[in-house]
């Protein structure tokens, strides 16, 4: 018989205190309870593991959170990590990041509303690996693009998303061109 449940605390910090935990066990629901509220979920991570953190509206307990943001992970010392943010992932308005920690320890999922939306959230973690996925979906894991040179690519599973980063010259006209 396989459970699937989620702790649940009542108000949580945006600070390295707060009691808010998610496990690959074990998901985390609160309450985004006002427009400037921000939570701070913690998580204990291995390094070189690569995680998937799922920020989702929660409809189980009242009034869902309409669009979820992953305002980034943070490490042990509470630095944001680069390219952590997600909001609105692949055609949903809810948040996911794939993150592959450097090294063993704490990191915390930091969660909030888009503007001024409030509710309930659920947070969830699971492990992956990025076999047959060319590109990543986020900055970190980005492909790169030359300017002036084609790249070939593919939607590799569903809900696929591939990030591409690119230099460019302020000032200068470019033409990005896809095709399907």
């Amino acid at each position: 018989r396989l459970t699937v449940s989620a702790r649940q605390v009542a108000e949580v910090p945006a600070s390295a205190a707060t009691p808010a935990v998610v496990t690959l066990a074990e998901g985390f629901r609160s309450v985004i309870g006002t427009s400037r509220d921000v939570d701070w979920v913690r998580a204990q991570l291995v390094g070189g593991q690569t995680y998937v953190v799922d920020l989702a509206a929660d409809a189980t307990g009242g009034r869902a959170l309409a669009d979820p943001v992953i305002d980034g992970i943070r490490d042990a010392q509470g630095r944001l990590i680069p390219g952590t943010f997600n909001d609105d992932y692949g055609v949903a308005a809810d948040a996911r990041v794939t993150f592959t920690p450097q090294v063993d320890g704490t990191y915390f999922i930091v969660a909030r509303g888009f503007g001024s939306a409030t509710g309930a959230y659920e947070v969830r973690l699971s492990t992956t690996t990025l076999v047959g996925d060319q590109h990543g979906d986020a900055p970190l894991t980005a492909g790169r693009l030359a300017v002036g040179q084609p790249l070939s690519a593919a939607v590799d599973f569903a809900r696929d998303v591939d990030w591409f980063g690119v230099t460019l010259a302020a000032g200068q006209a470019y033409r990005i061109t896809l095709r399907g």
